[in-house]
């Protein structure tokens, strides 16, 4: 209605999709296409708006923003013409709220379960003196966390393998998982609300008696997404699909060392500051966990590399890029 009554210049639609009525010039954003590489990882509702969106926009969008180069690769695979196909990459916000140690996290009952669960992880020593690793993102299929539960599930083998020698000659054989003591305490938090698959994650960690483990916070706001990669010794970023993978930029731009799947997007924006993983491998992704945990000096070079490649992001030359692009029309 409003298309009809007050009709812009140009329409920017940054997200989701382009409205029936809407000006020639419209410009939209497709924030990745993995829907069409995997369906199977989306709910069937999910999926179908998904490609009713996708191919609308591929039918009536002037230029279509993307946020990687490997995204614009997959878009024009798909039937867009190249020239109607820009990368604007996204940028990272430095300005992060206060550490874990300082949040105030509200006593009352009617304190949300996110809060709640930030407070015990910022007033338990175990937690803290041992050290978290920390995925942040939806749990779904897309964002493959059931294969990070299967990896974690191995460290903590490993690390009992350690006390207990008659387990020992099984992980000394495993070349990819290495006994360390420090995996037999550590931590998983998984900070994001529920998605398709979320019930086969719940289930996983129920089997493998992880639920003392592993921690799962559901949907933080931002505050608490800041306190947590903060204070987070390791980020674990498996998905099988990313238009871009901003919580990876976001680690590094504060000094977080990354473990992330071995995808071209993620190396777009990981360079050569993290570590990469076979995401369809449980044991490979223990074992790039156990490479960065396990070396302290690996880890200083990862922070200095992230800082330097996080630099380049910036909102800043964003917003510039979408200005150009919308006013060039």
């Amino acid at each position: 209605m409003e298309m009809i009554k007050s009709p812009p210049d140009v329409l920017f639609v940054p997200s989701h999709s382009i409205p029936l009525v809407h000006p020639p010039q419209t410009v939209t954003t497709v924030h990745d296409v993995v829907f069409l590489k995997y369906p199977e990882l989306y709910d069937p509702e999910d999926l179908k708006n998904q490609l009713r969106s996708f191919n609308f926009a591929k039918q009536f969008a002037k230029k279509i923003i993307v946020p990687s180069k490997a995204t614009r690769d997959d878009v024009v695979a798909n039937g867009v013409d190249a020239e109607r196909v820009v990368v604007v990459e996204h940028g990272v916000n430095n300005d992060f709220s206060e550490s874990l140690t300082n949040i105030q996290a509200p006593e009352s009952p009617n304190s949300s379960e996110s809060y709640r669960i930030i407070r015990k992880i910022r007033d338990n020593s175990d937690i803290r003196e041992n050290r978290f690793v920390l995925f942040i993102g939806r749990i779904e299929k897309k964002k493959n966390v059931m294969n990070l539960v299967h990896a974690f599930r191995k460290l903590i083998d490993a690390g009992k393998a350690n006390n207990e020698s008659t387990r020992m000659n099984e992980y000394q054989a495993d070349s990819h998982i290495r006994s360390h003591s420090l995996f037999g305490s550590i931590k998983l938090v998984l900070a994001g609300s529920k998605g398709y698959g979320a019930e086969d994650v719940d289930l996983a960690i129920k089997t493998f008696k992880l639920e003392d483990r592993v921690i799962q916070l559901g949907w933080v706001d931002r505050d608490q997404y800041y306190s947590l990669l903060k204070n987070a010794t390791l980020l674990v970023f498996p998905s099988f699909g990313e238009g871009f993978g901003l919580p990876v930029l976001e680690a590094m731009s504060i000094g977080v060392p990354v473990v992330c799947s071995d995808i071209s997007v993620l190396h777009e924006v990981g360079g050569n500051a993290v570590e990469y993983v076979n995401p369809h491998n449980p044991k490979d992704i223990a074992r790039g966990i156990i490479t960065v945990l396990d070396n302290e000096m690996l880890q200083s070079e990862m922070i200095k590399r992230g800082k330097v490649r996080a630099g380049e992001y910036t909102w800043e030359k964003s917003a510039k890029s979408t200005w150009k692009i919308l006013t060039g029309l």
